[in-house]
């Protein structure tokens, strides 16, 4: 409970020296769940979180409006592994992604919470960009001027759904698939640090190139290379990038390096995009590094040498060897490391959604003035 000061120490009647669960004291005050079913009550907003008190839901997920949720999403999950799409149907409440729904389409206090954040790390590039929170968007400006609106696109893959065509729904279809581990992921991924802001004149013209279902993949992958410059339908241009966050880090990367890597920047998909508009969003933070710091995106790369580069989400290790004589670059860039849909494993979410769970940490008002800290990884 909430005390809004530390050092109390609070007498349970009749706990005969063994403290209720409702006795843990927090430095502030927050507002907690009610235990549902044994389980311990969680805190859903203000105090300090609950790292190590045995509860594993320790940052704020944006996707998930009940405080029985998790029961409620883990049955979702079940009848879906198990074909019982007429439960879904009939069921109250729920749509195609069952109680789930999307932080960046039905949340303002998700974007409450980037725009702060935003300001916050505005100060590290010295610029004056104000960032200010729409219902499904956020402003950019400079003094009176509007500057930008940018998106959130949610990177951690969609959501499991009827359709069954994404990642995630793939691994539900396998027999060594746990729910439990889904239902983490998703949860996870859905918190701050599952964002991708875009400029909405970037978002509109590139983003569906990030997206994907599993079929036809090697068709849309044929038309890019026929003609890159050409927009296609979503369910027909959107298999390059999967929602693979390494690989629009890696673009991202290669704009920044478009001069001295320019082999393997004709290949970037992002290359759509007028690279005036481009250059008056990346200019702004200077560096592929000052991007990187800036978003806290630290997770997602490494050190090669002095500078960073993306790391793949499949290995964990650097994401290519970045020489632009070699096939496997072309591989990647035009039909990516991709996403194998037979051989999607527990490794790849686990790496990813590690990195989300740092990133949010990292975000997190009282860590932003602190060194970037990787508080999950290796934890696991």
């Amino acid at each position: 409970m909430g005390t809004t000061k530390t050092g109390r120490v609070l007498n349970t009647k009749g706990a005969s020296g063994i403290a209720s669960q409702f006795s843990v004291v927090h430095s502030n005050e927050g507002a907690y769940t009610k235990p549902i079913k044994g389980n311990c009550i969680r805190l859903k907003s203000g105090g300090h979180g609950q790292t190590g008190m045995g509860n594993q839901f320790d940052l704020k997920s944006y996707s998930f409006n009940t405080e029985t949720w998790e029961d409620e999403y883990k049955e979702f999950l079940k009848c879906l592994k198990f074909r019982k799409d007429d439960e879904i149907k009939q069921h109250k409440g729920w749509k195609n992604t069952g109680p789930y729904r999307d932080p960046d389409g039905n949340s303002r206090e998700f974007y409450e919470d980037l725009a702060k954040f935003l300001n916050k790390q505005e100060e590290q590039v010295q610029g004056n960009w104000i960032y200010s929170a729409n219902e499904k968007t956020i402003k950019v400006s400079e003094g009176e001027k509007e500057i930008f609106i940018l998106k959130s696109d949610q990177f951690g893959f969609s959501a499991p759904r009827l359709e069954r065509d994404h990642p995630y729904d793939i691994y539900l279809d396998k027999p060594e698939c746990d729910i439990k581990n889904v239902c983490e992921w998703i949860y996870y991924s859905r918190t701050i640090g599952g964002s991708f802001l875009w400029p909405s004149k970037i978002y509109d013209g590139y983003n569906g190139f990030r997206g994907g279902k599993k079929e036809s993949s090697e068709m849309a992958d044929e038309k890019y290379v026929k003609s890159p410059s050409t927009k296609q339908g979503k369910g027909m241009n959107s298999f390059h990038l999967e929602d693979r966050e390494d690989l629009a880090l890696l673009e991202i990367y290669l704009f920044y390096h478009r001069n001295d890597k320019k082999e393997l920047w004709e290949l970037a998909k992002l290359r759509i995009i007028d690279e005036g508009i481009l250059g008056k969003w990346f200019d702004h933070f200077g560096s592929f590094e000052t991007y990187v710091n800036f978003f806290r995106f630290n997770s997602f790369v490494c050190k090669d040498g002095k500078e960073y580069v993306p790391r793949s989400i499949i290995t964990g290790e650097k994401l290519v060897s970045l020489n632009p004589k070699s096939k496997e670059n072309k591989r990647l860039m035009i039909r990516e490391e991709t996403f194998d849909y037979p051989n999607i494993n527990q490794k790849t979410f686990d790496n990813l959604v590690t990195w989300i769970k740092d990133r949010s940490w990292n975000m997190a008002p009282g860590n932003l003035n602190k060194s970037y800290e990787r508080h999950y990884e290796g934890k696991q």
